[in-house]
């Protein structure tokens, strides 16, 4: 992976290569000034971590997981983000930042063959979209401390022809 900084009034002059070894798009969120949380997944179908933290990289860390869609990451509060990502079973998976500190990854359900996208709207709230192996949007909601029941997935119709 390279990276390229926007200097303020310029680029910078050279593409820096921040090293790893992946299979999917990159993806970045940033929840402070100076810093950069860089999410993608590797060619051991894990996903994997690196944050630019104002003057230096950290080390690329294994946040484990099997996946097989590109992840997604977003923004839900101060000091926390959103990893979301569907695994080789189909269903849909997500883990959090809160302060510096990861969690263990929840299973979320479903059975997805789209990457996952979500929307956060207000703080702690995190409405999540997903294409179904029945082709149709699908929909699940966090509301601040837990997710809805797995089984709640609400299928929002459509047919829809992107697949992983």
């Amino acid at each position: 992976m390279y990276h390229r900084a926007w200097l303020g009034d310029r680029w910078s002059p050279i593409w820096d290569n921040i090293g790893g070894d992946f299979r999917s798009s990159p993806v970045v969120t940033s929840w402070a000034s100076d810093r950069l949380d860089v999410f993608a997944l590797g060619n051991d179908y894990a996903l994997w971590h690196r944050a630019w933290l104002g003057s230096t990289w950290s080390d690329w860390k294994s946040l484990g997981g099997i996946f097989e869609s590109e992840p997604f990451a977003i923004l839900s509060d101060f000091n926390r983000i959103e990893v979301l990502a569907i695994g080789t079973d189909d269903h849909l998976w997500h883990n959090s930042l809160i302060a510096l500190t990861w969690g263990d990854w929840d299973k979320l359900g479903g059975s997805f063959n789209s990457a996952p996208v979500a929307v956060s709207m207000s703080a702690k709230v995190l409405d999540v979209f997903g294409l179904g192996l029945d082709d149709a949007m699908h929909h699940h909601t966090w509301s601040g401390d837990t997710w809805a029941e797995t089984s709640s997935w609400d299928q929002l119709g459509g047919v829809f022809a992107t697949h992983l």
